[in-house]
């Protein structure tokens, strides 16, 4: 079992997905032209003389009809999910985002604080948080009926991340990645199992013992992952890696690959196997890729700039301008190619190989899927095929 953060950072599916996060703003003018980055895209298979396309991949609208920031989102399967965002809102989607139901908030006017940070377990057990650092707890466990149970970042600070790894194990970062805490009940309490956040490193071939701080979790299973963050000061990536569970970490320093200022931004994780992983640095325009397990680091030529995600061999990538990066063979080669979208993009899930959502500013939400050939539909917007079984 994979538990991959949503979003800037949850289950990724694990966000902003806390995704995109405080960084990502508004727009209010349609962005740049369609233009797409050729170099190192993979070949498709060339069709016999005369023979049509019977399918073709788009982008559509599939909004939420409410003036409100959407801020996360994170689909279980191909049409069941969650949006959440400002006015204390939280919505859900059973077709696709045809429709959407309110769930909490949902109203313009409204002054409720916003709904952050989607985690899910499974298709029924999630969690997320209310307050834009630190405070309530949400949690689901029949993907019905919320609840407000426990606290997040309570006593320590603000918090960059959590995740749960069974209905009753989770590890949040608090006071500013420094330190990491550890609930065994659901997250109606938290214990600080790591303390303080410190590596020994070489800076001009003396040894040093360098403070860090961790920014996002990756987890393989429910007791293997890792931390990722960085050194401070410095330009050192610094990994952290836990098989049980998260009650102890292993340091890890990956020497001048990041960017003097690196410990201010984010960064982010995914590995799509126990050896092959990915590191994401954007501060310091770097993408990174190891295939044993995390002990080498190289560098990838790839305009990754968010969280991944993954969806067996297809992995994605926004940037807030709505760059798209993807990955149709596990992350041999990538892509890119800039879609034309109403607003920033804030969030974004990837269910399956040939669906996934974006969300945005004024309830946008756009849905990438595979349709017959001559299907039309208003706003939409052509987009790569991805491998995969057509309709």
């Amino acid at each position: 079992m994979k538990i991959r953060l949503s979003g800037p950072r949850g289950w990724m599916s694990g966000l902003l997905f806390g995704a995109m996060g405080a960084g990502l703003m508004f727009a209010s003018a349609a962005m740049a032209g369609p233009q797409t980055k050729k170099a190192g895209a993979a070949k498709a298979p060339a069709k016999a003389a005369g023979e049509q396309a019977k399918f073709k991949a788009i982008w559509e609208p599939v909004n939420f009809k409410q003036d409100i920031g959407l801020t996360d989102v994170h689909f279980v399967n191909d049409t069941t999910g969650w949006a959440s965002g400002a006015k204390g809102t939280l919505i859900k989607t059973t077709d696709g985002g045809d429709t959407w139901t309110v769930i909490l908030g949902g109203d313009p006017a409204g002054s409720e604080e916003p709904i952050r940070d989607l985690r899910f377990l499974d298709a029924t057990h999630g969690w997320a948080t209310k307050y834009q650092r630190g405070g309530k707890l949400l949690r689901t466990t029949d993907a019905e009926n919320w609840e407000e149970f426990g606290k997040i970042g309570e006593h320590f600070g603000f918090y960059y991340d959590f995740v749960f790894l069974t209905e009753r194990i989770g590890v949040q970062l608090v006071k500013e990645g420094n330190d990491i805490a550890r609930t065994t009940d659901g997250g109606k309490t938290w214990k600080v199992v790591a303390d303080g956040c410190a590596v020994n490193a070489e800076v001009e071939g003396l040894s040093r013992k360098l403070a860090c701080s961790r920014k996002s979790f990756f987890f393989l299973s429910p007791e293997i992952g890792y931390a990722i963050g960085a050194t401070l000061p410095g330009t050192n990536m610094a990994l952290f890696r836990t098989e049980d569970g998260g009650m102890t970490w292993t340091p890890q320093v990956v020497p001048d690959v990041g960017h003097p200022d690196e410990s201010h931004f984010e960064q982010w994780l995914y590995f799509t196997d126990a050896n092959s992983g990915f590191a994401v640095l954007p501060r310091a325009d770097k993408f990174l890729a190891t295939s044993d397990g995390g002990k080498t680091w190289r560098g990838v030529i790839a305009s990754v700039k968010g969280p991944l995600k993954f969806a067996a061999q297809v992995g994605w990538s926004f940037d807030q301008y709505g760059k798209w990066t993807y990955t149709t063979d596990g992350g041999k080669r990538w892509a890119s190619t800039q879609l034309r979208l109403p607003a920033y993009v804030k969030a974004y899930s990837l269910p399956s190989p040939q669906r996934g959502y974006l969300v945005g500013e004024h309830g946008m939400v756009y849905r990438y899927r595979i349709v017959p050939v001559e299907y039309s539909s208003k706003g939409m917007l052509a987009a790569p095929m991805m491998p995969a079984k057509t309709p």
